[in-house]
């Protein structure tokens, strides 16, 4: 089986290709990236409206047969040149998605991900509450993201936080061989390596989180003076 290509091969292309005669051939060009983005985009669409677009109703918006849409769709064929643009206005995606040279159907998303490391999930959850769709309970959401964000202590505590999750190497030597000997001292087991790097880890980000409740009061209340 060959790696998935982006567009389906065209008849001549198939037979230069050697696989003209292939009966994995159809299931090639359905699993070629752009009809997989093709089938995405309408998917997307449904759901960003909160309607089911069938196949049929997308070709009639695009002014196409909904037979030549499902040849899209199943990579039979791709697209005239002409209707490109059309298909991205559309499904409010960009020319360069459909081309393949970006990776997101949104260009403000491709460039967050690009320049943040942010994954798709992250991004349309951030959205999502951007937009004002979380609870009550998600005000502070955004001022907490900022402030862990922009602060050094807030990036160190995301790293423990990490760590913690992992059970990631500890290499503090000296708060280990303090806390190994505060546990003999009170006759209590010895931790495997994994619980003792959570249990570090735990006292790190206690003491993270104690200094920046006090940076925060401290700003507030310089905020608040007349």
């Amino acid at each position: 089986m060959m790696d998935n290509v982006y567009f389906p091969y065209s008849k001549k292309e198939a037979e230069i290709a050697g696989i003209d005669k292939s009966p994995d051939l159809p299931k090639i060009n359905r699993e070629s990236e752009f009809a997989q983005r093709m089938r995405k985009l309408r998917k997307r669409k449904s759901e960003l409206i909160g309607e089911n677009i069938t196949q049929v109703k997308a070709a009639k918006a695009l002014g196409i047969s909904d037979a030549a849409l499902s040849y899209y769709e199943t990579g039979d064929t791709v697209p005239e040149l002409k209707l490109i643009i059309p298909i991205a206005e559309y499904y409010n995606t960009t020319v360069n998605y459909l081309l393949g040279i970006d990776e997101r159907p949104n260009y403000e998303d491709d460039y967050i991900a690009k320049t943040t490391g942010l994954s798709d999930e992250a991004i349309k959850q951030l959205s999502y509450y951007k937009k004002g769709y979380g609870s009550a309970n998600e005000i502070h959401l955004f001022e907490t993201l900022n402030y862990l964000l922009s602060s050094g202590d807030g990036l160190w505590l995301i790293e423990l936080l990490w760590r913690y999750l992992l059970g990631d190497s500890y290499n503090d030597a000296a708060l280990v061989k303090v806390f190994f000997d505060q546990q003999k001292k009170e006759g209590k087991r010895m931790p495997d390596l994994n619980e003792l790097t959570r249990k570090l880890v735990l006292i790190d980000i206690e003491n993270v989180l104690y200094d920046m409740k006090k940076e925060i009061v401290k700003e507030r209340s310089k905020n608040e003076k007349p």
